[in-house]
């Protein structure tokens, strides 16, 4: 066996461009190097923006930032461990919550579930919150619940309270 045939054999057909108009080759080429240049323009600001994040952020990062509560608005220094644990008890509170309700859910669908119209109502939920982005539904939380309370006013040691 040549090259040729196993180059052909597995390789998809080419366009005869003998058959395509001038003006179609000289537009695709035209597309082709401008695809091209904005796929390597774009590549370069996405690895330029990793390198600035790599250098000047590298510096911060340090085990102060991974042991230390985040201190008060207007205090200097810091970390991020409150941040961190404040994550894992959501996570897993969240799980929590949500194995249960799911596992039950899921039963009564499989079990008893076949026609009735609280299995449609619990499918219909079910697929809503499948479909839709989990951000959507912050977006839609934080506009019913947070916007309706009003803005948070903090006050820092220095600051005086009316």
């Amino acid at each position: 066996m040549t090259n040729a045939s196993l180059t052909t054999s597995t390789s998809q057909p080419q366009i005869k461009w003998g058959r395509v108009r001038q003006s179609r080759r000289v537009r695709d080429k035209i597309l082709r190097v401008t695809a091209t240049t904005a796929t390597a323009l774009s590549v370069f600001v996405l690895f330029w923006i990793l390198g600035m994040l790599l250098w000047k952020g590298g510096q911060g990062i340090s085990l102060d930032l991974f042991t230390k509560i985040t201190p008060g608005p207007g205090t200097a220094g810091g970390g991020l461990l409150n941040a961190i644990v404040g994550s894992i008890v959501l996570t897993f509170l969240g799980i929590a919550i949500a194995t249960p309700i799911g596992v039950m859910a899921g039963t009564y669908l499989a079990e008893y579930g076949r026609g009735s119209k609280l299995a449609e109502v619990v499918r219909f939920i079910n697929d809503i919150l499948l479909s839709a982005p989990s951000i959507l539904i912050g977006l839609f939380v934080y506009a019913s619940a947070a916007i309706q309370a009003g803005p948070v006013r903090w006050h820092s040691p220095s600051s005086r309270c009316p």
